[in-house]
C-alpha cells in the first residue's frame, strides 16, 4: 500500500503542469524546476533510493513521467524510458562455517566471506600455506609463490603490498598499485596457481575497523548477473583467529603483522594446520532500471551519432534506521540532467541525437553504466559523454573537471570553450589524475565509457562534509550552482552535437589505456 501511494504521489507531482515556474526570468524558472524535482527525489519518502528497492522504483517513475511531460522519447524500439539492468544479490548463508583444529568458527563472528567458492570445495580439507602478500609481479621482480607448491591448498596472505623504505620505485612507493585495491586480484592469482582457498589478513589499520565492517560485510553484494566461473572460497579473519593460525601469543595484532611482513618469517606453525571449508552461497535475482530518453537530432545524416549525458540516480538507502537522502549525491546531478533535457527539448537545436541517461547501481560499483556500455544498442555509436555526479555543494563559481582530455585533446578544448560561453566556472583539474590517492577519476559512471576510449567529461563538486552521511539533504543545496551546471551541461552537449570535430583520440595511447 505504501509503495502504491508513493507511485501515485510521484505521478501526480510529475504530471502537474508547472504553472508556478512561468514567473520570473529563465534562470529563476530553471531554479524552480531544479528545486521542485530535487525536493521530491531527495525526500525522506524515497528512503535514500537504494538500488533494487521499491523506493528507487518510485524515483524512476517520477523521472520517466517528467521526461514524458517534457516531450522526450524512449530510445528507438523501446516501449518505456525504463531500461532493465539484470542484477544478482550474492551472499553467504548464515549456516556457513569453517573447521580448524582449534574448533569450528561461524561466519560473521571470527570471519567474513568474500567468496563461498564452488560447491565442489564444500567439505574439503586443505593444508594451509603462508604466501606473505600473495603477489607475483614481473614489473618489480617479485614473486611470493616462488618455490611454493600451493596446489589444492589454502593460501594465507596479507592485504596490501610490500614496501622498501629506501626505494620509491618498488611497488610505486607510497602510491598504491593494483595489488592494494582489492583482494579479488590476489584470489584470481591464487586460483591460477592452483590454490583451493584464500584466507586474508587485514592491515592493523583495517583490523581496527573490524566491528564497523559488519554493516557491509555481513550483507549480500549486489552485482551484474554473470556467467558462472570457477571460483575458490575466500575469507577475511579477525585478529583472534589470525593469531590462532600462527600460534602467536603475547603480541598485539600490529606487532604480529609486522613480523609477518618480514620475508624471513618462519610460518611452519601455520603450514602444519588444515582447514575444512563449509561455505554456502546465496543468490537472489534483483531487477533494476537505467532510465533512457532520446532527443532526436535535426540532421538525418547524423542520426546514428549520439551524444550521451548522464547521472546516477541511486543512493545508499537506509542505515541504522536513518535515511541517507543523497541530495548532492546524486540528486543534484539527476536534476541537472533532467533540467538540461527539459531545456533542450524546448529549444530543439541539436543536429545529432542526444541520449539522456540516469544510471542505476553506481553506488554498488557503476553497475548501470557497465551494463549499458556492453549491451545498449547504441553503445558503438557514442561520440562523447558528459557525466554529472555531485554538483550542488561548495563554491558556486567553481567545479572540478575530470577525464576531459583522457582520450581526446579536441574534446577537452570543446569543454573549455563551452564553459566560457555559458557558466564561466573556474575549472579545477586537481583531481584529474590516475595517481590521485582517492582515485576520483575511476569512481563515477563516466569511467565505464572512458576506459573504452570514448571522449568523456566528469563534473563534480568534491564535497566531503556530508558525503555518504544522513546530512546530505536538499536544504543544503546551492541551487544557483545547479542552474550554472545546467548551463554548462547544455552548452557542452550542444557544441558536441552540432560541431564537426571528430574528437580524434590523440591522447589515447597504450600508456593511457
Amino acid at each position: 500500500m505504501q509503495r502504491s501511494m508513493l507511485f501515485l504521489l510521484a505521478l501526480i507531482l510529475a504530471s502537474c503542469q508547472p504553472g508556478v515556474y512561468k514567473h520570473g526570468n529563465k534562470k529563476e524558472r530553471a531554479m524552480a524546476h531544479l528545486k521542485a524535482n530535487l525536493e521530491f527525489l531527495a525526500s525522506d519518502a524515497l528512503k535514500g533510493r537504494e538500488t533494487g528497492s521499491a523506493d528507487i522504483d518510485v524515483a524512476a517513475e517520477f523521472i520517466a513521467s517528467r521526461l514524458e511531460l517534457y516531450g522526450l522519447r524512449p530510445f528507438t524500439g523501446a516501449k518505456s524510458f525504463l531500461s532493465p539492468v539484470p542484477l544478482s544479490m550474492k551472499g553467504i548463508n548464515d549456516s556457513s562455517y569453517i573447521q580448524l583444529k582449534s574448533g569450528r568458527r561461524g561466519i560473521n563472528r571470527h570471519f567474513y566471506a568474500y567468496s563461498a567458492g564452488d560447491s565442489a570445495y564444500r567439505g574439503t580439507e586443505q593444508q594451509l600455506v603462508f604466501v606473505r602478500f600473495g603477489i607475483t609481479d614481473s614489473t618489480f621482480d617479485y614473486n611470493d609463490y616462488e618455490n611454493l607448491d600451493v596446489r589444492g591448498k589454502t593460501v594465507v596472505l596479507l592485504l596490501g603490498e610490500p614496501e622498501r623504505a629506501d626505494d620509491e620505485a618498488f611497488f610505486n612507493g607510497k602510491r598504491p598499485t593494483k595489488w592494494s585495491r582489492s583482494s579479488r586480484i590476489k584470489r584470481k592469482l591464487a586460483r591460477e596457481q592452483g590454490a583451493g582457498g584464500v584466507i586474508v589478513l587485514l592491515s592493523p589499520k583495517g583490523m581496527n575497523m573490524w566491528k564497523s565492517m559488519s554493516r557491509f560485510m555481513g550483507r549480500g553484494k549486489l552485482g551484474l548477473v554473470q556467467k558462472p566461473v570457477r571460483e575458490i572460497p575466500e575469507i577475511l579473519v579477525d585478529s583472534t583467529l589470525a593469531k590462532a593460525l600462527f600460534d602467536i601469543n603475547g603480541l598485539s595484532y600490529a606487532d604480529m603483522y609486522e613480523k609477518l611482513k618480514d620475508p624471513a618469517f618462519d610460518a611452519s606453525a601455520l603450514n602444519a594446520k588444515t582447514i575444512r571449508w563449509n561455505l554456502y552461497a546465496s543468490d537472489k535475482a534483483v531487477t533494476a532500471n537505467n532510465i533512457v530518453a532520446v532527443l532526436p537530432g535535426s540532421d538525418p545524416r547524423l542520426a546514428g551519432d549520439y551524444i550521451l549525458v548522464g547521472a546516477h540516480y541511486d543512493h545508499i538507502g537506509l542505515r541504522d534506521g536513518q535515511v541517507y537522502n543523497g541530495a548532492d549525491d546524486n540528486g543534484s546531478g539527476t536534476v541537472v540532467v533532467l533540467e538540461t533535457a527539459r531545456q533542450m527539448a524546448h529549444i530543439k537545436r541539436n543536429r545529432r541525437p542526444v541520449i539522456f541517461v540516469w544510471f542505476t547501481g553506481e553506488e554498488k560499483g557503476l553497475l548501470g553504466s557497465k551494463y549499458m556500455i556492453e549491451h545498449a544498442p547504441f553503445r558503438d555509436n557514442i561520440r562523447a559523454v558528459v557525466n554529472m555526479d555531485m554538483v550542488g555543494r561548495e563554491n558556486a563559481d567553481s567545479i572540478y573537471v575530470l577525464a576531459s582530455g583522457l582520450s581526446s585533446s579536441a574534446y577537452h578544448a570543446l569543454v573549455e570553450e563551452a564553459n566560457k560561453k555559458s557558466a564561466r566556472f573556474v575549472f579545477n583539474y586537481s583531481l584529474d589524475s590516475r595517481d590521485h590517492p582517492e582515485r576520483i577519476l575511476f569512481r563515477s559512471d563516466h569511467w565505464s565509457f572512458a576506459k573504452k576510449g570514448i571522449p568523456t567529461v566528469f563534473f563534480t563538486d568534491y564535497h566531503q562534509t556530508d558525503y555518504h552521511k544522513p546530512g546530505d539533504d536538499a536544504d543544503k543545496i546551492n541551487f544557483l550552482k545547479l542552474e550554472k551546471a545546467v548551463e554548462l551541461t547544455r552548452q557542452t552537449v550542444l557544441d558536441a552535437a552540432n560541431g564537426n570535430d571528430d574528437f580524434i583520440r590523440d591522447n589515447w595511447t597504450e600508456e593511457a589505456k
